[in-house]
């Protein structure tokens, strides 16, 4: 996953916003064990990226899951033939899947701005 922000940094706090940045991300604000690059630029901007494959994978066995157990209850519970209940099955996990990575993005994007947008705050207590 990509993005860019906009961030309140003067040129010369620059390096030190990217240490402070560093620490942060190193110390485990965006989730322990995650990968996270944030490169700020002498522009005002600030990238980002950062994997979410192990995420993903855990997110496509929960649509798994879900899945087949919509199947089951389909057959079982509803007396759905299984050429029926398959596919029924199939769209409830694709559904699930689909609505928990997208809340998933968006939470990541929501703590990455957050970080970023307390940058000054996290400066000014390192400059005291």
């Amino acid at each position: 996953m990509r993005g860019a922000l906009i961030v309140d940094v003067g040129a010369k706090d620059l390096e030190a916003a990217r240490a402070v940045l560093a620490r942060a991300v190193a110390s485990g604000a965006l989730g322990v064990g995650r990968e996270v690059k944030i490169v700020l630029t002498s522009d005002g901007r600030a990238t980002y990226e950062l994997s979410l494959a192990r995420l993903e994978t855990v997110r496509a066995a929960e649509a798994a899951m879900v899945a087949a157990a919509v199947a089951a209850a389909a057959t079982l519970g509803w007396s759905l033939p299984f050429w029926v209940a398959l596919p029924v099955g199939a769209v409830a996990g694709v559904a699930w899947v689909a609505l928990r990575l997208r809340g998933d993005r968006a939470r990541v994007r929501r703590q990455i701005r957050a970080l970023v947008a307390s940058l000054p705050a996290l400066l000014d207590a390192r400059l005291e």
